[in-house]
């Protein structure tokens, strides 16, 4: 069987650097990854468990997504610097590969057009993203609520699922 790449819009050469960038984490149900409002940079690729981003701000867990095995967090907080914005805990004992925003520049030292790609790359996610988060925004605004189609509503959230979804060989 051939293995699967992890992240799409990278060659092989150029995954196979990004991936030895990466320190793998093992987790516990329950432990705490990313704490909504930390500083940190790190990029996180789950390999094995189920993670829930979560928003406690209000005194209540507020689950705004269930992540498993090929998805992606803590891209946002990569790319520019800015606090978290959400928590991240494991749901069951679990693993991820995790890159820090330090270790960008040895990667672009290395290969630079690796660097490059894995950043565009991940804003094209981010991007995305964003955009399906507008048109669920318009769609939940308009004027007669109560004809909201449901149906598509549900459609744009599982379609922003999938488009931070990447696939894992099956050896990770």
């Amino acid at each position: 069987m051939v293995a699967r790449k992890v992240f799409s819009f990278l060659t092989r050469e150029q995954e196979a650097a990004v991936l030895a960038a990466c320190n793998p984490v093992r987790t516990r149900a329950g432990s705490l990854l990313v704490c909504k409002g930390e500083l940190s940079r790190d990029l996180y690729i789950i390999t094995d468990g189920e993670y829930k981003v979560f928003d406690d701000e209000r005194g209540e867990d507020l689950v705004l997504a269930l992540l498993h095995r090929g998805d992606i967090f803590g891209e946002m907080s990569f790319l520019d610097g800015e606090p978290r914005s959400a928590s991240v805990r494991a749901a069951v004992d679990g693993s991820a590969l995790k890159i820090g925003h330090d270790e960008l520049p040895g990667l672009m030292s290395r290969s630079p057009d690796t660097a490059l790609a894995l950043v565009l790359g991940l804003a094209r996610i981010v991007t995305y993203r964003l955009r399906i988060a507008d048109d669920a925004l318009s769609l939940s605004m308009e004027e007669n609520q109560e004809e909201v189609d449901q149906d598509e509503l549900q459609r744009l959230i599982d379609e922003m699922h999938l488009s931070v979804h990447i696939e894992l060989s099956e050896d990770l």
